[in-house]
């Protein structure tokens, strides 16, 4: 799930009551959150009255069967008042410093207004009227759907704000699989000659290193006793004989580098078309550090399966950093990152579900 972060501007819900007038040139407005919406007298067509002295205007927003339009009645002594006798422009502030203007002409028995009232209808309101040779000057607020979020309260609910700009969404896919030994990374430690065991110098989960002595055997043939060394950095796996024991054919010690393994997921067809050779790859189990593939460069399988699965992707090293604690143990997660996107203006939180792997499920390799 991708989620992006938009700009707000908090304020408190209210709608205004009418301002006061005085003079020929009137100007005021109801302070924020001062009014309840029922505080505003209505006029006859149920919208907002503005007076000044004998001389009124009824603001209303007229959306029946048509896109939101203002319409304007102006009266004399509460008398309708011919629409022709007054010159009115009217100025919407909204969110983020802008400004619509508009323009009204005479229709019927109401001033209409020049252009569209797009949504959200929630701006501060100037109302200028000419009548003879009087200006009226009017101020409100009209909002809607704001509130004000305290920084405690956007704080507690993960709300962030800030100007949008340039973003990179990253999308993944969730692939079961398991780290696993490559080949180069698992050595099986037999007796060169057949012969009794005289010496054992490692224990199961020591590490040993390359030319490292690990037994010594007496020949059964020239009874001579010779020393067999470590061919790999290690740690012992297995230990198959003990001091006094005939080594034959079957490996006395299991050595495994748990720095060379490599990674073995399960791609459903759904996925495969989206997975690219040189994209990165992420293995975690729940309790341990998640390690991310350290080899650049990284080969990509693929081949029929059951159940309509196909063979998986394989990173190479992507366990190189995590040393002996999470190689070659099943039940890891894989997580590969099919690719990212760029947006001009965006904020964005990336999101990632991994699945657990399913044991019974057919593997796949390439090395």
């Amino acid at each position: 799930m991708i989620l992006r972060y938009l700009p707000i501007c908090a304020v408190l819900m209210t709608l205004p009551l009418a301002v006061a007038c005085s003079g020929g040139e009137s100007k005021g407005g109801a302070e924020h959150g001062e009014t309840a919406a029922a505080d505003y007298e209505r006029g006859p067509h149920r919208g907002r009255m503005l007076r000044n002295g004998g001389f009124a205007v009824e603001i209303t927003i007229f959306e029946t069967n048509v896109e939101p339009q203002f319409r304007v009645y102006a009266y004399n002594k509460d008398k309708p008042l011919a629409p022709s006798d007054v010159q009115l422009t009217m100025a919407l502030t909204r969110l983020g410093d802008r400004v619509d203007q508009f323009t009204f002409s005479p229709q019927e028995d109401y001033l209409l207004g020049s252009g569209v009232v797009t949504e959200p209808h929630s701006f501060d309101v100037a109302v200028r009227a000419v009548s003879g040779s009087a200006t009226h000057n009017w101020s409100y607020q009209s909002y809607e759907g704001r509130t004000t979020i305290s920084a405690e309260q956007a704080e507690a609910a993960g709300v962030k704000v800030g100007p949008a700009g340039p973003a990179t969404l990253e999308e993944t896919v969730a692939l079961s699989g398991r780290v696993e030994l490559q080949p180069e990374g698992r050595a099986d430690i037999k007796a060169w000659y057949p012969g009794r065991v005289v010496a054992m110098t490692k224990a199961i989960g020591e590490r040993v290193r390359t030319g490292e002595v690990l037994a010594r055997v007496n020949s059964s043939d020239s009874l001579q006793t010779y020393a067999i060394a470590s061919p790999i950095n290690g740690v012992v796996m297995a230990r198959n004989a003990n001091v006094g024991d005939v080594a034959g054919e079957a490996p006395i010690y299991l050595i495994a580098d748990a720095t060379k393994v490599h990674a073995e997921f399960y791609v459903y067809p759904r996925d495969a078309e989206r997975l690219r050779v040189g994209q990165s790859v992420t293995v975690h189990a729940d309790h341990r550090r998640p390690c991310r593939s350290a080899e650049r460069r990284r080969r990509l399988a693929s081949g029929a399966g059951r159940r309509g699965r196909r063979r998986g992707c394989v990173a190479p090293g992507v366990a190189r950093r995590a040393h002996g604690s999470v190689a070659a143990v099943p039940g890891l997660y894989g997580r590969l990152r099919q690719g990212e996107r760029h947006l001009r203006s965006a904020h964005a939180r990336t999101r990632t579900t991994d699945t657990r792997m399913d044991r019974s499920a057919r593997r796949a390799s390439a090395r």
